[in-house]
């Protein structure tokens, strides 16, 4: 029998009723980075991602990890990570220096010369603007296949 996504993100995010010895029950949580946190972390991406209604139970549980003043049943708390150790990349930022060398080249810049350009006007190398320009025009024309020339 398979689990329902529901059931899965509540474990997530509530814990699931176990057995204890002595007649007792107890919480228990998915362990972290297991194939089984994985599954209910997807179950709940997918949840908040449809365009059906969200459980109400769910919804309280997702409001408690997020309320700077829980209630005394919530536990645990919610934190925000880089997803990797190092600088982040700032998308932003990388988007306007493709935007700028997309722009001089359209305005009839040699690709190369746009990119020493947009290098010069914001003191970096131009190594970096060729890569950002690559990766970001691999993305655009992805998106956008009519813009090809």
């Amino acid at each position: 029998m398979s689990t329902s996504k529901l059931e899965l993100a509540k474990a997530l995010l509530d814990g699931m009723i176990v057995d204890r010895p002595n007649d007792r029950i107890g919480i228990e949580y998915l362990k972290a980075r297991t194939p089984e946190e994985q599954q209910a972390r997807q179950a709940l991406a997918n949840l908040l991602r449809s365009p059906g209604e969200l459980d109400p139970q769910l919804r309280e549980s997702l409001a408690s990890l997020f309320d700077p003043a829980p209630p005394p049943r919530q536990q645990r708390k919610l934190a925000f990570k880089f997803r990797r150790r190092g600088s982040y990349t700032d998308h932003f930022a990388n988007a306007q220096i493709f935007i700028e060398v997309n722009d001089a080249i359209r305005k009839g810049a040699k690709t190369a010369h746009a990119i020493i350009s947009v290098a010069g006007q914001h003191s970096l190398s131009e190594e970096l603007v060729k890569r950002i320009w690559s990766q970001h025009r691999r993305e655009y024309l992805a998106q956008h296949p009519q813009a090809e020339d």
